[in-house]
């Protein structure tokens, strides 16, 4: 079989008219069949040379090896990329400005806009017609056994690698590629190379790489998720508890500082905001959202001690947006509450600060986390609100807090903190 790729007609815009219903060939043309490329083979015909022989043996066989051929040709595509952009590279330096995450890796960039490219030929569903409508369903099913997804990679790229080396080594199947809507905000919650620590088997997909949604869908390419967040965060947390674990080449995963988490929570919310395809999507979505409603991300400080928003970082504790344990309740801070309500605050400290030692906590959402939010800032908060965070207003705090905080005490027979005994009303 051969097949036509137009290489040398390659364009860099995304929107390139391509033709939609190629000849197939015999030679000389036989006839159109909705195929985006066009296809030559010793088929059998009629005399009338109208149509290929659908009862010839021979012609299924000949039509079954178009996918194989399609998913070889991509080599091809690799390989002219890579001989395009070292040759304009010997003899110029490149110009044309990049976004800072392709900067290192030109080469990559221009094997996906390439592969770009190569996407535009997939035929879809209801485009090919007759003897060869089969063949749109053996390309799926051939795309999502191979890796043909370029992705971000966390090397300097061998200047000498061959396009096979390549494709083995930088590019992902369709399952384990997913697709960023707002690369930059992901990029500064989890760089390539942090990604390839916490989830080796997964990588972003390129953001020069354009493919249309129905076919992402069909080949199974996931856009980010709540649940890959999920996955991220449990094992971030598990990495900082336990560095051996996901070490490498002896190098540990630092301490996330305050900004990560604001992005961090940022991201979550656009992801959360993002409609889903699918109700079983949906329930994901909203299963891995209770999940973090428990994990300890969203830093904190305690609410009897407050610090000045200069030094707050450097007392920061996280925090779960539910609390951690019996009697624990993390609260926005005052600032965000209605106007008026301080003194009563205040007053509510000194007679409940003698109970909290040891019976309980009560936090503050950092005030320096919620500055660095930034725009999205109401957002946010709104979605903590959503996970279990309450507003620091006085008649919430007793709601929330300060009476199951009794309740749990008069369940004693008798609770001494802090020098003072309480006695259980009967």
């Amino acid at each position: 079989m051969a097949r036509e790729s137009a290489l040398n007609q390659y364009s860099n815009s995304r929107n390139r008219e391509i033709k939609k219903d190629e000849y197939v060939y015999a030679f000389l043309p036989i006839a159109k069949y909705g195929l985006r490329m066009a296809v030559q083979g010793d088929f059998k015909m009629p005399s009338s040379r109208e149509r290929v022989d659908g009862d010839a043996e021979h012609n299924y066989k000949l039509r079954d090896a178009i996918a194989v051929a399609f998913g070889n040709s991509l080599d091809l595509f690799v390989c002219e990329a890579l001989a395009d952009f070292r040759e304009k590279s010997k003899s110029t330096e490149k110009t044309e400005k990049r976004p800072k995450y392709a900067r290192r890796f030109r080469e990559l960039g221009a094997v996906s806009r390439r592969v770009t490219h190569y996407f535009t030929f997939v035929p879809m569903e209801g485009q090919v017609i007759g003897f060869f409508s089969p063949v749109v369903s053996q390309i799926h099913r051939l795309l999502k056994s191979i890796e043909c997804i370029p992705c971000l990679v966390t090397n300097t790229i061998d200047k000498e690698a061959t396009a096979r080396e390549i494709i083995s080594r930088y590019f992902k199947q369709p399952a384990r590629a997913v697709y960023l809507w707002d690369v930059n905000l992901t990029l500064s919650v989890v760089p390539a190379d942090l990604l390839h620590r916490l989830l080796p088997s997964y990588g972003f997909v390129h953001p020069e790489v354009f493919i249309n949604t129905e076919l992402r869908l069909r080949l199974g390419i996931q856009d980010l998720s709540l649940p890959h967040l999920l996955t991220i965060a449990q094992n971030l947390l598990q990495a900082l508890l336990e560095p051996g674990k996901f070490q490498e080449n002896s190098r540990k995963i630092p301490n996330p500082p305050l900004g990560w988490f604001a992005s961090f929570w940022t991201l979550v919310y656009h992801t959360f905001s993002r409609p889903v395809s699918s109700p079983l999507h949906s329930a994901e979505r909203r299963k891995a959202f209770d999940d973090l409603k428990v994990l300890p991300l969203i830093p904190a400080e305690t609410a009897l001690s407050p610090k000045s928003e200069e030094t707050s970082q450097l007392c920061i504790r996280l925090r779960a947006a539910e609390g951690k344990g019996e009697g624990e309740r993390l609260f926005l801070p005052p600032s965000y509450t209605l106007d008026g309500k301080e003194s009563q605050l205040r007053e509510l400290k000194v007679n409940v600060e003698p109970l909290v030692d040891s019976n309980g906590s009560m936090w503050y959402i950092s005030r320096a986390f919620c500055t660095i939010l930034g725009e999205d800032r109401p957002l946010v908060i709104r979605m903590l609100k959503m996970m279990g965070v309450v507003e620091s207003d006085p008649v919430k705090i007793i709601d929330c807090w300060v009476i199951p905080l009794f309740q749990r005490l008069t369940s004693r027979a008798t609770t001494k903190c802090k020098g003072y005994t309480y006695i259980p009303l009967t």
